[in-house]
């Protein structure tokens, strides 16, 4: 897939507006740091949520094996990590995570204003 990727974006031209800016040389150098220097927020909002879902994750499966080996049913164990999943997702608002990336993040409206 990788390979089909890059054969495409070699083989297709650039939009006129991207040449323009080009040719003014007001293009970013390399977009990994401009994205690390402009929404250095919401990279770290997203790179905790990523965790937080990894770890999630890791958590149920090791729990279905576990509640499994110990003489639960596999389907009870599993509606309980969905029903709990389900709860997650209705009340993460209240959870310390969501109230971090909310106060991390630029469209925040605890956050403070810059000054005139």
């Amino acid at each position: 897939m990788t390979v089909v990727a890059l054969w495409l974006r070699r083989a297709l031209d650039e939009p006129e507006v991207f040449e323009e800016l080009k040719e003014q040389d007001e293009t970013a150098g390399i977009p990994v740091v401009e994205m690390f220097r402009s929404h250095w927020r919401t990279v770290i909002r997203i790179s905790m949520s990523s965790t937080f879902a990894m770890i999630n994750t890791i958590v149920n499966v090791f729990a279905l094996a576990y509640a499994v080996e110990s003489g639960f049913e596999r389907s009870t164990m599993l509606w309980a990590i969905a029903t709990a999943n389900f709860v997650a997702v209705l009340t993460q608002r209240c959870s310390a995570f969501s109230r971090i990336a909310t106060d991390v993040s630029p469209s925040s409206s605890s956050a403070p204003s810059e000054p005139a």
